[in-house]
């Protein structure tokens, strides 16, 4: 906020253009794809997206996460050792709500219920795909007519990567949430030395309460989980200024009950411990 101005921004995702889903699904398919038509798709719905933003008056934009398959199941294109996808419970709130699941979800371009799998260790390998949607986004504010007050590019957090992907190499989960962290580490850095601010998407911090896993603890285990989580956060964003770090959480972008989840109140002190100078937390809806 500037001393006069209230700046408004988002949280990341921006809808795609159709010809970009028409191509993102055959590649999710794996239906051959021709890379410079996927290239040209990307840049000219990058460079719409962010037109589109300055035409909104929107303060402090981004690139829309155009080339992203979603904002975490992205990783899998970006980190070694990860194979396949086998099907895992949905959220708590759902499983009590069986048909209104099915009937949701039943229909989604993503399904939910399949994850993917680490099988090996986890290494960051995504350097040139990640400098070429920098490149993108760069070129993109270049051709555009807009007079931005900032730019910021989103990355999934360590803890959203290991909550949406099943480990099957580590078998201790600690050591598999430390290995992530050092992992995206390097996406991190890339961001925030191509001067961008970074927005570290987390729902993780917040949805903890409502996974399988935890719904039957206590407050002060699933306290305990987000807590860890920020601290493999912090290790991920060691080198890198608070002041270039936002973070988003919220309680799941998914329309369900969630009549499970954890309060903010509770949840809020865990979450202030991030190395962070920004944090969006989604109340728009009522429903997320």
């Amino acid at each position: 906020m500037t001393a006069n101005q209230i700046q408004t921004t988002h949280i990341g995702s921006l809808p795609r253009p159709p010809e970009l889903l028409e191509l993102r699904t055959k590649r999710q398919d794996g239906e051959p794809v021709d890379e410079a038509e996927w290239n040209a798709t990307v840049a000219d719905a990058t460079r719409d997206v962010v037109e589109r933003q300055g035409e909104a008056n929107i303060d402090i934009a981004d690139n829309g996460e155009q080339s992203r398959v979603s904002f975490n199941w992205y990783v899998a294109d970006r980190l070694s050792g990860i194979e396949g996808k086998r099907e895992q419970e949905l959220w708590a709130d759902l499983q009590e709500f069986p048909d209104y699941a099915e009937e949701t979800f039943k229909t989604d371009v993503i399904d939910l219920s399949e994850h993917p799998v680490v099988t090996g260790p986890v290494e960051y390998t995504g350097r040139d795909e990640a400098e070429a949607e920098l490149s993108e986004f760069r070129a993109a504010l270049a051709a555009v007519d807009a007079d931005f007050a900032g730019e910021f590019v989103t990355a999934a957090s360590p803890s959203v990567v290991t909550a949406t992907h099943v480990d099957d190499h580590y078998g201790d989960y600690e050591e598999y949430l430390f290995a992530v962290a050092d992992a995206m580490a390097e996406e991190y850095q890339l961001v925030a030395d191509a001067g961008f601010t970074l927005q570290i998407d987390a729902p993780e911090l917040l949805t903890v309460g409502h996974t399988a896993a935890y719904a039957d603890e206590p407050l002060a285990e699933v306290k305990g989980a987000t807590r860890l989580h920020v601290q493999a956060l912090n290790e991920a964003l060691s080198g890198i200024p608070e002041e270039q770090v936002r973070l988003h959480t919220c309680w799941g972008s998914y329309e369900g009950p969630h009549h499970l989840d954890t309060d903010l109140a509770d949840m809020l002190p865990e979450i202030y411990e991030a190395d962070i100078s920004g944090l969006s937390v989604e109340q728009a809806n009522p429903r997320h």
